[in-house]
């Protein structure tokens, strides 16, 4: 009922606007996740509901994410910055056939994060480095509650080591490190008839502790809710998805000052993209079967954010004076190769996004550009 009830206050929450803080992060499932998600046979779905528990499978993901951003003030005398941030993704998951139209699964995550930056060309052989590791255990339970109507929760265990400078200006020796544990739960709902169905997703934001900088900080990882849905036409598979992210500001937003020469240390590390906050996401799907083993998967969208540089720490040289929440869009792509050659499955998928935005003179100027790219593939064995 609980979760029922999200799925109202999501519309009314779209008609608000955000004002929270969040340092971006996702899950694996979420960069390869589709609108037609419904009617493919993926082992790692965002949407715990859509797992087939019909046997004992297993399977292993691997995604690479990778973007470079510029923020650039240097024509109105500030500064250039240009990052550049990897995230691979290493998985395993286990599903088993519990009978009587339940099944359960777990699944282990294994994130490398990698910020690279580089400030008006400075020393382009060293760029300054940040890294972070984040590992996170998911334990799914789905039951089949009629022929139609599916339900699942999830429960997951995330821990994460991050090792930041906070502030370009400062030297590389001089970093912060944290490792925050936390605990959720997710859950999610599929009612499928014939060939069309729906389903809702629901993960809120985990919360857990560090001790950073002589200080025991709240850490809030962000969650989200998202409704999708998909229509079968013979050969072709039409979807549809719907997301918005719950965000909330946690400690690490207060920040801190360097001890030798007083400038602001963002906890949240040196990726520009950390201050653009998303909001929500739509994305159209199209699946197309090129024969009894092969589909071909396609999805394009956009996702819809704002700027919040009021509470975040800024670059020395590069701070904007924000009017307003000023909105910024991201353009989507992902295309999918799936194939099912019992026993064994096989998915490989590419994805591009960008987003771009100029600051107007009240708000001293200067331009903001990210391209990036996904990659992914996934092999599962049905037993």
């Amino acid at each position: 009922m609980r979760c029922c009830l999200h799925i109202l206050l999501w519309w009314l929450s779209i008609l608000i606007l955000d004002v929270f803080d969040v340092a971006l992060a996702d899950m694996a499932e979420e960069s390869i996740q589709l609108p037609t998600d419904g009617s493919s046979s993926r082992l790692f779905p965002v949407n715990p509901a859509y797992l087939r528990p019909k046997d004992m499978h297993a399977g292993m993901l691997g995604v690479r994410n990778h973007r470079a951003t510029t923020l650039d003030h240097s024509l109105v005398g500030g500064t250039k910055i240009v990052a550049t941030a990897t995230d691979d993704f290493v998985g395993a998951a286990l599903g088993l056939d519990l009978g009587a139209g339940a099944g359960a699964a777990i699944e282990h995550v294994v994130q490398y994060h990698l910020v690279e930056s580089l400030i008006d060309n400075r020393n382009p052989d060293k760029p300054i480095r940040e890294v972070s590791s984040r590992q996170q255990t998911s334990a799914k339970l789905v039951v089949e509650l009629t022929a139609e109507l599916r339900a699942a929760i999830v429960m997951r265990y995330l821990q994460q080591r991050s090792v930041i400078l906070g502030q370009p200006f400062l030297n590389q020796s001089r970093t912060t490190r944290y490792a925050p544990q936390m605990i959720g739960y997710g859950c999610g709902f599929t009612y499928a008839v014939k060939d069309m169905g729906i389903g809702y997703t629901y993960f809120p934001p985990l919360r857990g502790k560090a001790f950073v900088s002589g200080q025991d900080l709240i850490i809030i990882e962000p969650g989200f809710i998202a409704v999708d849905g998909f229509l079968q036409r013979g050969d072709f598979s039409f979807g549809i998805l719907g997301k918005h992210w719950l965000v909330e500001t946690d400690d690490l937003a207060i920040g801190s000052t360097a001890s030798d020469n007083k400038t602001r240390i963002s906890y949240y590390g040196l990726d520009p993209d950390q201050y653009i906050i998303r909001t929500q996401l739509l994305m159209l799907g199209l699946d197309f079967a090129l024969n009894k083993d092969l589909a071909l998967r396609l999805g394009v969208g956009q996702e819809q954010g704002h700027f919040d540089f009021r509470n975040l720490l800024v670059y020395d040289g590069a701070a904007v004076k924000q009017q307003g929440l000023d909105k910024i869009s991201t353009n989507r792509g992902r295309v999918a190769l799936h194939g099912a050659f019992k026993p064994a499955e096989l998915d490989v998928g590419y994805g591009v996004f960008s987003r771009s935005f100029k600051f107007t003179d009240a708000e001293g100027g200067g331009t903001y550009k990210t391209i990036g790219q996904e990659m992914s593939a996934i092999v599962g064995v049905h037993f």
